[in-house]
């Protein structure tokens, strides 16, 4: 870098001022901000990508809370694989739908679900595994419902948009702990679910 500059005498001199550490590691900054507002930015496309898994979730549970079994089927995809806690496997949007709308309207008539979403997991920018807990609320005439279920769920991103493609939910069924490590494990998703220990 040249600087210019005028002696007592009104002579005009330039000199070369070599970039010192400071100024080196400015010019650095200024060459590592591109990596850091990437990453930023791909911290907000993460963040905005699990909101909108959240909310797959939330837009079932909602369909469930109004009885509506077409509005549970709406955040799936078109071809997806369901598998409820009965064992029996469902494929497409439409029979999943079908499906709900009779049991929501039979067995499961009245009542109240909710979720919490344990963990989201990118398996790559497209695609998501999530662990959700879903709880119905008791009631009396129904005694045979489960406290809480597990699901694990796959959601896909195709065209800017997710959709559940594979939904797996099960009911825990109580059997001997096996050992210390199978207690803490157990202890720890009851707790997740908001179950007391036993």
């Amino acid at each position: 870098m040249q600087q210019q500059t005028i002696d007592l005498h009104g002579n005009l001199s330039a000199e070369t001022i070599p970039l010192g550490p400071l100024a080196a590691g400015d010019a650095s900054d200024e060459t590592n901000n591109t990596p850091n507002r990437e990453q930023e930015d791909k911290d907000m496309t993460s963040n905005q990508d699990e909101q909108a898994i959240r909310g797959l979730v939330a837009a079932f549970v909602e369909g469930w809370n109004a009885g509506d079994g077409y509005a549970c089927a709406q955040p799936f995809a078109e071809n997806a694989d369901f598998t409820a806690v009965t064992g029996a496997r469902i494929k497409g949007r439409d029979l999943i739908g079908r499906g709900h709308v009779e049991i929501l309207a039979t067995v499961f008539r009245g009542t109240h679900n909710s979720a919490v979403v344990n963990d989201i997991t990118f398996l790559r920018p497209d695609v998501a595994a999530a662990d959700v807990t879903f709880r119905l609320e008791p009631m009396r005439d129904k005694p045979w419902l489960p406290p809480y279920s597990s699901c694990g769920i796959t959601a896909t991103k195709e065209n800017g948009v997710w959709s559940i493609a594979v939904f797996r939910n099960l009911v825990p069924f109580g059997r001997p702990v096996a050992g210390p490590l199978d207690r803490e494990v157990l202890e720890a998703s009851r707790t997740a679910a908001g179950m007391s220990h036993e």
